[in-house]
């Protein structure tokens, strides 16, 4: 699928931000995620050689323990595949915050005005802008 996704895509990137979400976090397995990460990853690198990928840690009210634990399994992938991945942004501190991501969230998981303001202002970082 991704594939195909990315054959209708005619520019060469220099940058990929992969950003999962957080549904059905806690019935995430470590060795299914990764293979599903590595497809991702494969696929854009594959097709764009020196393409710096990122990936987000992404972060959910009342899933720590399963976010921390993606976390290490992203950690793992950006090992795996080090030279051209990358972490990209950490929500399980900005978006978290210290008020369980009410200030950055419509309801512990989606992004409200600020939580996407500040998105953007982690990318910015992120890329070197």
């Amino acid at each position: 699928m991704i594939d195909g996704i990315l054959d209708d895509i005619a520019i060469v990137q220099h940058y990929a931000l992969i950003d999962l979400g957080v549904n059905g976090i806690a019935a995430l397995q470590e060795a299914s995620t990764k293979t599903h990460y590595q497809e991702i990853i494969d696929a854009i690198h594959t097709k764009w050689p020196d393409c710096k990928i990122y990936l987000t840690k992404p972060w959910m009210r009342d899933a720590d323990v399963y976010a921390d634990n993606l976390a290490g399994w992203i950690d793992d992938l950006i090992t795996d595949n080090s030279g051209y991945c990358y972490v990209a942004d950490d929500e399980r501190g900005w978006l978290k915050g210290s008020d369980n991501g009410v200030t950055m969230t419509i309801d512990g998981v989606h992004y409200n005005a600020v939580g996407y303001a500040e998105k953007i202002n982690q990318m910015v970082t992120v890329f070197g802008y």
